[in-house]
């Protein structure tokens, strides 16, 4: 029997893989081969969802996908910096 995994962010990033996949192809063809799945989703949490409520599935992967070039580096840069 598989264990029930308790990390609800954990199951979420899972959820959204795909998404996160998608955001990460069009960063490199924008030449920018830093870009992980984790790097986009640790942008996203920690500077738009830790500001929001409730946020749906739909909010998400809308966020993932509008994700900004220059918004991303910016904060790969805050990140390299600390």
């Amino acid at each position: 029997m598989e264990k029930e995994n308790k990390n609800p962010m954990i199951d979420l990033y899972k959820r959204v893989l795909p998404a996160l996949r998608s955001k990460k192809k069009e960063l490199h063809l924008k030449r920018i081969p830093s870009a992980t799945e984790k790097n986009i989703w640790d942008c996203l949490r920690k500077t738009r969802w830790n500001k929001m409520g409730d946020l749906t599935l739909f909010d998400i992967v809308d966020d993932i996908l509008k994700l900004k070039e220059e918004d991303f580096l910016l904060f790969l840069n805050k990140e390299e910096r600390r």
